[in-house]
């Protein structure tokens, strides 16, 4: 007897998001802030995270209003697993600037990473208000309420992602495992024959999806 695996929830898109800003300097300007910036930003893109960290904290120290620094170091900070400190920066920068969605979106992440589901969807609703266009916090509020077992706040926000993102594999995915835990067939039907449509070559996990498909059609 052949045993196939059960569609599983697909997690949250953590990938963090960097300010860039990167100033281009006249010859012969010299200006410490500009060139810390800079240098933090390149050492971040090579993986020098320890250096990273130095050069965003000089720019830091020579314009404490960059909000930019702030969240740019919060991500170095978050990228080595040091979220705790990361979190203060993401909310420094949000305190010069409340309208900082990519701060407001990297916090999120940290505070899930941190398991603080909580803050997290407070913070998914905080950038939400700051930009309601963006599917990837819907979608990454939605995998939350998922996990916390609020299957019909996943669904309204999966669903809201996939008018943003038409194209969301994992947003269907996940609202399919949702319907077809909930015994709404026709929709699960629906939602992993889009994932199918959409997921990438190679994709795994469509084999499963199709014989959860073949079983939901009988």
């Amino acid at each position: 007897m052949r045993h196939t695996q059960e569609p599983k929830q697909r997690g949250i898109k953590k990938s963090l998001l960097l300010i860039f800003v990167f100033f281009i300097l006249p010859v012969g300007c010299s200006n410490p802030y500009m060139m810390y910036y800079n240098d933090g930003y390149a050492s971040y893109e090579q993986g020098k995270f320890d250096q990273a960290l130095v050069f965003y904290t000089k720019a830091i120290e020579l314009k404490p209003e960059s909000y930019e620094a702030y969240n740019n170091r919060g991500l170095v900070y978050s990228e080595i697993g040091m979220f705790n400190e990361a979190i203060a920066d993401y909310t420094k920068a949000l305190e010069i600037n409340p309208q900082c969605a990519l701060a407001c979106y990297n916090r999120a992440v940290a505070w899930y990473e941190k398991k603080n589901f909580n803050q997290a969807i407070a913070d998914y609703t905080k950038l939400l208000e700051i930009d309601p266009d963006d599917p990837d916090a819907y979608l990454n509020r939605g995998i939350i309420w998922q996990e916390q077992g609020k299957y019909e706040e996943a669904i309204a926000d999966y669903t809201r992602a996939l008018e943003l993102n038409p194209e969301s594999a994992d947003a269907y995915f996940n609202k399919a495992v949702i319907c077809e835990k909930l015994g709404r067939t026709s929709e699960a039907i629906e939602a992993y024959t889009h994932f199918i449509t959409y997921a990438s070559s190679g994709e795994k996990g469509i084999e499963t999806v199709k014989e959860a498909l073949k079983k939901l059609k009988k």
